[in-house]
């Protein structure tokens, strides 16, 4: 069932979502962003619940993966005009 695009797809998200949170940690609230301060969260540990969040939504409501997100889209523009 895994394909390559799959994988693929999978590293740039994985690699990606890390930088997007420590890039925008400032502006979510409840994060800490310093050592001393405040906030209820790390970002390191807002990284690993995120990604824990999306393991579990994807093995239930997309197995198949992003790839399979991507086909879908994909067979939907090109029979678009006429989907029966």
């Amino acid at each position: 069932m895994g394909t390559i695009f799959g994988s693929v797809l999978g590293a740039v998200f994985v690699g990606a979502l890390p930088a997007l949170i420590d890039r925008y940690s400032d502006v979510i609230p409840g994060v800490q962003t310093s050592v001393g301060g405040e906030g209820f969260i790390s970002v390191f540990a807002l990284n690993q619940a995120i990604f824990g969040v999306l393991i579990v939504l994807f093995l239930v409501f997309e197995p198949r993966g992003l790839a399979g997100i991507w086909l879908r889209i994909k067979t939907y523009f090109r029979t678009w005009p006429f989907s029966y």
